[in-house]
């Protein structure tokens, strides 16, 4: 059978083909073009899409990437397998085959074997790509395609980046204000960070190493004027680009791969010259190395020197703490492949973040992390023997006679090598292929050199790689069964039917059970259902407690817990365990965490809990954390639920501001609670500025003292010095000089709330219904938006709806919520539509179920208007 389909089937079936093409002209051009139209869409898709976040984490898309994967990676297989074929020989196999070894080992011995499952499946996908990369580039063809496909996407992706900072700069993209239009001068410190379509500007900029290194190499085998002039051209736009994403690690990488091209690819005119000094190429190759490693040497010595008290270098502190904590836990084989967002969370630095992350920042720790010493060494031997390959091919060539793929090969994993201090993009497959594709490309000459593959060792690469088909497509369709159930149900809560959620999240519990992202949403679908049906209580309480058997390392599973047990009379246990979600929780919780799940947050529930139970020392404690951490809070509605209440908050104030020695925050507390006689006594000493006194003097109804104090400021020109004006400005009914300086504050801080309700409030005093709706929504949503990275970097899925438990109270200042809420209901009702109010009411009461004023009207509205 295997006989006839060779020699029959294939053979008449290519010889037909054959004769087609070279009867038809037209009909191989068509043909050509429509390959090359192929290849582009496809490598587009897989950088975007299949390769990105919404392969790894949405089922539609998962599948489609699988179904091309199994398209083209079975077409080849079984042409190999038809023909006979050789396979593509890397010279690698042994180490390869080393690195797989040690991820099976290391799953099997893993912390959390599911997740580890999930990493092995994609490893041997990542090994089989390389095959399949290697097979593709060798047909000078072929080649050409991919790489116009990598050129063409490139250069789309730096269009839209820079189209990305144009609309923010002209105020389209993350602010409704012009950057322009509201006078500010621009800055590249200021400017948007973009991230055109790569998730992040770090990702963008790793993929722009890529481009450089290809570029070069077409710059330095161009022929003619015209093509060295579009070359010059496509690495000025690679290069702006690089700026604009602000990657410090990215722009180190892209200066190592241009360094490293231009020494490489001019070294055959200058090698002889620097010989004759006594320099060569092994001399530079080993400067390049040890500034390489003193690169490494260095950076944690930068970590501690002035510069720590930038934010990026704060986190990457962080996280390489983190690292090295779960190494230290885990020295052998690691905690396993996969699990860094789990197992940093509970290893990571208590006084630093609450940040989660899939890696180290740092793919070294990262692979200490999870795979141990054994990866660290596997990944280590990879790499020196691919090196020594390199090595020993530009040792023994001529220079005039070196590849151009090796060096934009070799230029690109020294640029990619450096990134990967301060980054590294393990969980997404296409970053991973990135440098596969480097490699691929020094593997080029050296494959034409030799060949050494019996027809043994064919027959167990075909074995290896038709077994690994099978278990990457088997694995996914077995699994997919409960990521499918889950999207599902994510699609469901988006719609509001939080039961249905709740049915497909229990099958996808029941399909896949050792998967714990699907248990912990399935008690947030059963809190959701519990606001309405306490029935679901029970539910939400009990599978809440196998999530936190499961993992207690998640500050707002454990905070999450506390509020079910308060809700099912257990106040002990709950405020236990909410003291427990505070002490694993660092104070500022960084920038990858929204305050809303934070320790904040947390002391706030504490303090009710004490307050309630009447511990009212404890209470205010709790409470004066929550002022210290955030003083605005001090305006939030809980404080007017009743008499007690606001003597509670006046204790809390004093007790906040008796616990820090920092002038401006105490008067900061003092002005938030109300006292506007000490804040101003505070604010009169420095370095307070006019800003803050004038702010207290609006507050107290002293509008010309508040100008004056302004207009006389060094700082007149801040965000709060407008912010402020305006206020001022709308004061005395100067309405458009006030949305002139509002705006100004808007575009220097597009994402504060409290901004929104004062322009929706100007529009509404200039008669413009539209505008005062569009910020009064604006300034809700923002307040509302919950910030975590838990579902997508952890659980590797789309999050549900709302990331908040429903029994968690989260505070707001009154500016940014309340207010905005109760003026958008009040034009509402003006506009004639009570049932639109009822609905703002309540969106504004399941966020701050304790606001008076808001369950008062809500009560006046259904009495005058009841609803069905």
């Amino acid at each position: 059978m295997n006989r006839w389909l060779r020699r029959d089937f294939l053979g008449n079936g290519c010889h037909t083909v054959n004769a087609l093409l070279s009867n038809s002209p037209v009909l191989r051009r068509t043909l050509r073009r429509f390959a090359q139209a192929s290849v582009i869409v496809l490598f587009f898709y897989f950088t975007l899409l299949g390769g990105f976040a919404l392969s790894v984490r949405e089922y539609r898309w998962r599948m489609i990437t699988l179904g091309i994967l199994g398209l083209l990676w079975g077409s080849w297989f079984l042409s190999k397998l038809l023909n006979r074929a050789d396979p593509p020989d890397t010279q690698l196999e042994l180490p390869l085959l080393v690195m797989l070894g040690t991820t099976v080992l290391t799953t099997a011995f893993s912390t959390d074997p599911r997740m580890s499952a999930g990493r092995l499946g994609l490893n041997i996908t990542l090994a089989i790509s390389l095959y399949f990369t290697l097979d593709w580039m060798s047909d000078e063809w072929r080649a050409e395609l991919l790489v116009k496909a990598i050129f063409l996407t490139g250069g789309i992706v730096c269009i839209i980046g820079l189209i990305e900072v144009w609309q923010w700069y002209g105020g389209d993209w993350i602010s409704p204000v012009s950057w322009r239009e509201a006078g500010v001068t621009w800055s590249l410190k200021q400017t948007l960070r973009i991230k055109s379509v790569l998730h992040s500007p770090n990702s963008l900029a790793y993929y722009l190493i890529l481009l450089v290194g290809l570029a070069f190499y077409k710059l330095f085998h161009a022929t003619t004027t015209g093509q060295r002039g579009l070359w010059s051209g496509y690495l000025t736009l690679v290069m702006v680009t690089a700026i604009l994403t602000q990657s410090r690690g990215g722009l180190l990488g892209v200066f190592t791969t241009t360094v490293t091209a231009v020494t490489l690819f001019l070294w055959p005119r200058l090698g002889s010259k620097l010989a004759t000094g006594g320099v060569g190429l092994r001399q530079i190759v080993l400067a390049g190395v040890l500034l390489t490693l003193g690169l490494v040497l260095l950076v944690p010595v930068i970590m501690r020197t002035d510069f720590s008290t930038m934010a990026t270098l704060n986190l990457r502190d962080d996280f390489w703490r983190g690292a090295i904590n779960i190494f230290l836990a885990h020295p052998l084989l690691g905690a396993g492949p996969g699990t860094f967002p789990t197992q940093y969370m509970a290893y990571r630095n208590l006084a630093g973040h609450t940040a989660i992350f899939t890696h180290a920042h740092n793919v070294w720790l990262t692979v200490a992390a999870e795979y141990g010493i054994v990866g660290v060494l596997s990944v280590g031997y990879f790499f020196i023997v691919l090196g020594r390959m390199i090595l020993r091919y530009l040792r023994y060539t001529k220079p005039s006679q070196w590849s151009g793929a090796m060096l934009a090969g070799a230029s690109i994993l020294a640029g990619q090598s450096v990134h990967n201090l301060v980054d590294d993009f393990m969980e997404f497959p296409i970053f991973t292929w990135f440098t596969i594709f480097g490699i691929t490309l020094c593997l080029l000459p050296l494959r034409a050199q030799h060949s050494s593959l019996s027809s043994k060792n064919q027959r167990a690469w075909l074995l290896l790689v038709g077994s690994g088909l099978l278990v990457i497509l088997g694995g996914s369709l077995w699994y997919g069964r409960a990521f499918a159930a889950y999207d599902q149900a994510r699609l469901a809560a988006q719609d509001g039917d939080w039961l249905q959620a709740a049915r497909l999240l229990e099958k996808a519990v029941e399909l896949d059970p050792a998967y714990r992202f699907y248990g912990q949403r399935l008690a947030l679908a059963y809190g959701e259902l519990a606001r309405t049906d306490q029935q679901y209580l029970p539910h939400a309480l009990a599978q809440q407690k196998q999530a936190y058997d499961q993992s207690n390392s998640y500050p707002p599973d454990v905070a999450y817990l506390a509020c079910l047990h308060w809700q099912s009379g257990q106040p002990e246990r709950a405020i236990e365990l909410m003291r427990a979600a505070v002490s694993m929780t660092p104070l500022h919780s960084g920038g990858l965490h929204s305050y809303h799940l934070g320790q904040l947050t947390f002391y706030f529930n504490l303090g009710y809990y004490l307050e309630s139970v009447g511990e009212i020392d404890l209470a205010q404690q709790a409470y004066a954390q929550v002022l210290l951490a955030f003083p605005r809070l001090g305006t939030s509605p809980y404080w007017q639920v009743n008499d007690s209440r606001r003597q509670m908050l006046r204790a809390s104030a004093r007790m906040a501001q008796q616990l820090t020695d920092n002038v401006n925050l105490a008067a900061e507390i003092a002005f938030h609670s109300g006292d506007y006689l000490t804040a101003l006594e505070l604010f009169a000493a420095p370095p307070a500025s006019q800003i803050e006194q004038a702010k207290v003097l609006l507050a107290m109804g002293e509008t010309e003292r508040a100008s004056k104090l302004l207009s006389s400021g060094n700082s007149q020109h801040t965000v709060s010095a407008y912010f402020y004006q305006a206020q001022i400005l709308i004061a005395s009914g100067n309405f458009a000089p006030a949305e002139a300086t509002m705006r100004k504050a808007i575009a220097l801080s597009p994402r504060e709330p409290s901004y929104y309700y004062y322009w929706g409030y100007l529009a509404e005093r200039q008669e413009n219904t539209l505008l005062a709706e569009e910020n009064y929504k604006r300034a809700i949503a923002i307040s509302t938006a919950i910030r975590t990275d838990y579902a997508n970097l952890v659980g590797q899925r789309q999050p549900l709806p709302t990331e908040q438990p429903f029994c968690l109270m989260v505070p707001y200042p009154a500016e940014s919520l309340s207010e905005p809420s109760l003026a958008l209901a009040n034009l509402r009702i003006a506009q004639h539509d009570p049932l639109e109010a009822v609905t703002v009411y309540q969106n504004l009461l399941r966020h701050e179920p304790y606001n008076l004023e808001a369950q008062q009207r809500l009560a006046e509205l259904l009495a005058n208007y009841p609803t069905r």
